[in-house]
């Protein structure tokens, strides 16, 4: 129990990766990794009570180097459980506006306590296992010479440490390798950190999503290039572009999932970066729908639909019963409420993504690709839900290549490349009359 609440201190200081929290935790994990359990026990009994000037008894040395031992390895397997819960989950929990205790009580910690169960058991059936037999078979030769050389000498300190160092030495470029891999995996990938972080929010112009001279990047990788644009209440935006031209960057800035370099962003008139209050405002008035869904696998549908509602807007449990049967038959698949995610269709599961955002009761939505993960036969059924939502007056940003879908529902179109907003026109004008020539070469290669 010591050790894993030692653990947990430790995984989360190295989660913040920022400040002396983040340096104590890697420095704590990296030391007592390197050094094997017999030689840590002995030093603990043997120079603890020296560094103290207190008696401490072998039971409570063995507790306190265990406790050690135990915390520098659990912190990284609870690590890798909350690392392992997909980030697309977290940004949905967080886009919903649900506050962050509960993302962390529903969203994050059951799913991560099932993926570091199997390390965390097979953790703990090794460390019952190395009590018993470390000191007799497992390192037995090098414990013994310092030991011996300690007893004619009378200098355990001096010999133990030599042990020590030599571990570090050994093992310490090991977890160097491979702490510089898993940034280099997670650069590629993508991961989410604690943020603790919260700046002022204010008041600025009456439109509803007002962007000026945004920008973003990522590492070398401009992703947003002075990004300014203005979207009224009730506009239908339809933003089509190359691969990689900054599509999706752009709705996550806008609902607060990636924070800007420069510039200045208002979305209902609050402004970003804002406090953490501000952004939750925003987001319980913006929904968004992500490419592959991000439905809360451990829950239901039902439960899917419900849990944002009764966190983020405080209504009943029956009251939001109601609103998740009404808006599950609203897109087609009430029979489904009771099931869980991977017993849906990846249409089905988009489906429940949009009435989950609708459940909000949201001034906008922002859809990002809606349909590109999924099978052709099943765009239809996500497109007509968005259709029918055009038609009540929603003001929509829609990142889509479907161009058929965005010229019947688009009063404007937005073409992005290399970051930047190339073209932004009428949707007539835009299909029919536009002069940029990259426009004109996208076009020519999708229609």
């Amino acid at each position: 129990m010591i050790g894993a609440a030692i653990g947990l201190v430790a995984c989360f200081g190295k989660l913040s990766e920022r400040g002396s929290g983040y340096w104590i935790a890697n420095g704590f994990i990296d030391f007592f990794r390197t050094i094997p359990e017999v030689v840590l026990i002995f030093w603990v009994y043997s120079c603890l009570p020296l560094l103290l000037s207190i008696r401490i008894s072998s039971e409570a040395c063995g507790v306190i180097a265990l406790s050690l031992f135990s915390g520098a390895y659990l912190a990284e397997i609870f690590r890798a459980g909350i690392l392992a819960v997909p980030r697309g989950q977290v940004d949905a929990a967080y886009a919903l506006a649900i506050p962050r205790i509960h993302i962390w009580r529903k969203i994050i910690i059951p799913p991560a306590i099932r993926r570091m169960m199997p390390a965390f058991v097979n953790f703990l059936t090794e460390l019952l296992k190395a009590t018993s037999l470390l000191s007799a078979i497992a390192v037995g030769e090098m414990a013994y010479t310092a030991s011996v050389l300690g007893a004619k000498t009378l200098s355990y300190f001096e010999f133990l440490s030599a042990i020590a160092v030599l571990y570090f030495v050994l093992i310490f470029p090991i977890s160097m390798f491979a702490r510089r891999a898993e940034k280099n995996l997670l650069r590629r990938t993508g991961h989410w950190v604690l943020n603790f972080s919260s700046t002022t929010a204010l008041m600025t112009e009456n439109h509803f999503i007002s962007c000026s001279n945004v920008c973003k990047s990522f590492g070398d990788f401009m992703a947003l290039r002075d990004i300014s644009v203005e979207i009224k209440q009730g506009e239908i935006i339809c933003i089509v572009g190359p691969s990689g031209g900054g599509k999706s960057t752009f709705l996550r800035v806008l609902n607060a999932l990636e924070s800007v370099d420069s510039g200045e962003i208002t979305v209902d008139r609050i402004n970003l970066p804002g406090s953490a209050t501000d952004v939750e405002n925003i987001r319980r008035e913006v929904g968004m729908v992500f490419q592959q869904f991000n439905l809360f696998e451990h829950m239901s549908i039902r439960e899917n639909v419900t849990f944002a509602p009764r966190m983020s807007r405080k209504i009943s449990l029956d009251e939001a019963n109601q609103l998740a049967e009404k808006l599950l038959a609203r897109v087609g698949i009430e029979e489904q409420i009771d099931k869980f995610p991977n017993h849906l269709s990846g249409g089905q599961q988009q489906r429940v993504a949009i009435a989950r955002a609708l459940a909000m009761r949201p001034k906008a939505m922002l859809f990002d690709e809606p349909t590109s993960a999924l099978d052709p036969e099943m765009v239809v059924e996500v497109l007509d839900v968005i259709r029918e939502l055009a038609t009540e007056g929603m003001t929509m940003l829609i990142v889509t290549h479907e161009m058929g879908f965005a010229k019947e529902v688009a009063g404007r179109m937005i073409f992005m490349a290399g970051g930047r907003i190339v073209v932004d026109e009428e949707t007539d004008r835009f299909f029919t009359a536009s002069t940029n020539p990259e426009l004109e070469q996208f076009l020519s290669n999708i229609l």
